[in-house]
């Protein structure tokens, strides 16, 4: 059925080259005819060039097909910005051209060349210029949207992850350093300022095992803040001395 339609278009189009065909050929003047056999001729060129089309319709029809294939590949080849910022392009050349040719138009024969011409030279240059000029103009600013985008896309992120209260035993067992290094850990890790004191409590004991303990807690916990993975939070806020750690870890 597609190919019976396909074909029929063909044929009307061929039919309709051939009687453009004798109408320009009865308006030229080079064959005195009667009205009637101005008629003849229209119709006569028409059915010559509808059947030549019709004979030739299955070849046709391969050839458009393989320059409609060919042409999607090449489109395919250019992402959608491309397509959009050539098709603007062309449309600015186009009105350029028309600007340009319009005062010329009166003029027989040059008015004609010189529209055709113009046009075609100028929707090039603007479909030439739009897409390789993109880059300068375009991509940065639609990279510092992104990465403005992208910022508070993470401050937002960060601000809905809930902190990380480390204890002493954390903070002395070091584990945590390695962990942080991995970015396995995400948010705010809060120290809480009876936490340090304790762990300077401890490095200062008079036992060397406790001593070293707490000394090796300190240096972890250097090595925290100094991590770029996270941020670390040295929490004032205290309570009652005599309530134990974890009690006050629990209240924080």
């Amino acid at each position: 059925m597609i190919d019976k339609i396909v074909k029929a278009l063909i044929v009307i189009i061929g039919a309709s080259i051939g009687a453009g065909t004798g109408v320009l050929i009865t308006n030229s003047g080079l064959l005195e005819l009667s009205s009637l056999q101005n008629i003849l001729v229209i119709i006569g060129t028409g059915l010559v060039f509808g059947i030549i089309f019709f004979l030739l319709s299955a070849k046709i029809k391969k050839t458009v097909l393989r320059i409609v294939e060919a042409l999607e590949a090449e489109i395919l080849k250019f992402s959608t910005m491309d397509i959009l910022l050539g098709a603007l392009g062309l449309i600015v050349g186009f009105i350029i051209a028309f600007l340009i040719s319009q005062p010329l138009s009166h003029i027989k024969y040059v008015g004609t060349i010189t529209s055709v011409l113009s046009f075609v030279f100028f929707g090039y240059l603007g479909l030439k210029v739009a897409t390789r000029k993109k880059d300068d103009v375009l991509w940065p600013q639609l990279l510092n949207l992104r990465k403005s985008a992208a910022s508070k896309k993470d401050k937002a992120k960060k601000d809905m992850i809930s902190p990380k209260i480390l204890d002493t035993s954390v903070i002395i067992d070091g584990r945590i350093s390695d962990i942080c290094k991995t970015g396995f850990i995400e948010g705010t890790l809060v120290i809480p300022e009876f936490v340090l004191k304790e762990l300077r409590h401890i490095a200062d004991s008079s036992d060397s095992l406790k001593r070293n303990r707490g000394r090796r807690g300190l240096d972890i916990l250097n090595l925290l803040q100094k991590e770029d993975t996270v941020h670390v939070v040295i929490e004032s806020r205290d309570y009652d001395d005599n309530i134990e750690v974890d009690v006050k870890l629990l209240k924080l």
